[in-house]
């Protein structure tokens, strides 16, 4: 088996790329590549480009929203409600985690 190094840009470039070419929109596709590249810096593998072909299978076959954007609704001054729209949990956090932290004040 041949192994293949890669800068953290490289991954970076990589993965962005290729979510870009099966469906995303710019910004789905910048917070699942920081995401996949933050994981392989950190050794963190099984979260990094492991997960592209998933990701890419997933927008291909329409179970995954590259395009998306959650529904934020505010229940009450602490609580909120965030329908993700079959976004990526990590896309639907994203998006979420400034009404989430203004309920939490």
């Amino acid at each position: 088996m041949n192994t293949v190094s890669l800068t953290l840009d490289e991954i970076n470039n990589l993965a962005k790329k290729t979510l870009l070419a099966n469906g995303c929109d710019e910004d789905t596709a910048s917070i699942l590549s920081e995401l996949i590249t933050n994981a392989e810096r950190d050794g963190s593998l099984s979260h990094g480009l492991f997960r592209l072909p998933a990701y890419v299978s997933g927008l291909k076959s329409g179970k995954i929203n590259g395009k998306g954007k959650p529904e934020i609704k505010k229940i009450s001054p602490s609580v909120i409600k965030v329908a993700g729209n079959n976004c990526l949990a990590p896309v639907v956090l994203n998006k979420s985690l400034p009404e989430l932290s203004k309920a939490a004040k």
